[in-house]
């Protein structure tokens, strides 16, 4: 991978000093992509695990990681909610081409799509009908914290990263490969998988 943790964390400062947040937009998206693509789901973490560790004090980095047990079963729901669209998609309506999960910072929902195509986010735009899924708002706590602002937006791709690992490990449960994914938080660029 090109994109080197050193590269993330001169962005991360770059990005608040030039209030330009559309650097992450492009960065989360070529970070992601390579780690999904190769199925390095292991790798994703440890790359966002770096960046948290180089850019948090000691006692910042324990307590996120202490946030991150404390929202395991909201993790774990959302690779259950992933599996039960997989599923609902592979045994209904047979135009459902691919699944498009999209997060803000209340819930994660699954979007049914009658189109795929892995170098594009258009097929996002078939969807033919959706399911909310389960709330994820105690996943973005720490915004409560007074972290500093580059140690917020750190922790904020650290906690994609998870949600993005779970919506992958979930769609790669059930016999899917007839399916196509993507994944994003409202208004980013889509992952493929």
């Amino acid at each position: 991978m090109n994109y080197s943790v050193e590269r993330f964390l001169k962005e991360n400062i770059e990005m608040h000093e030039k209030g330009d947040w559309f650097i992450y937009d492009s960065a989360r998206k070529r970070i992601n992509q390579p780690f999904i693509s190769s199925n390095d789901l292991v790798g994703m973490r440890s790359f966002y695990d770096s960046a948290l560790e180089n850019v948090s004090s000691l006692e910042v980095y324990k307590s996120l990681k202490t946030h991150e047990k404390k929202i395991g079963e909201i993790l774990d729901g959302i690779s259950s909610q992933a599996i039960l669209s997989v599923e609902k998609a592979l045994s209904g309506d047979k135009s459902i081409k691919s699944i498009y999960f999209e997060y803000n910072e209340k819930t994660i929902d699954a979007f049914f799509c009658t189109r795929f195509d892995k170098s594009s986010e258009l097929w996002t735009e078939s969807s033919v009908f959706n399911k909310e899924g389960p709330q994820i708002h105690q996943v973005f706590d720490f915004y409560d914290w007074g972290l500093a602002s580059h140690e917020e937006s750190v922790a904020r791709e650290y906690f994609d990263a998870l949600l993005l690992s779970e919506v992958v490990v979930g769609c790669r449960k059930p016999n899917a490969s007839s399916l196509g994914f993507g994944f994003a938080e409202h208004d980013f660029e889509v992952i493929n998988f």
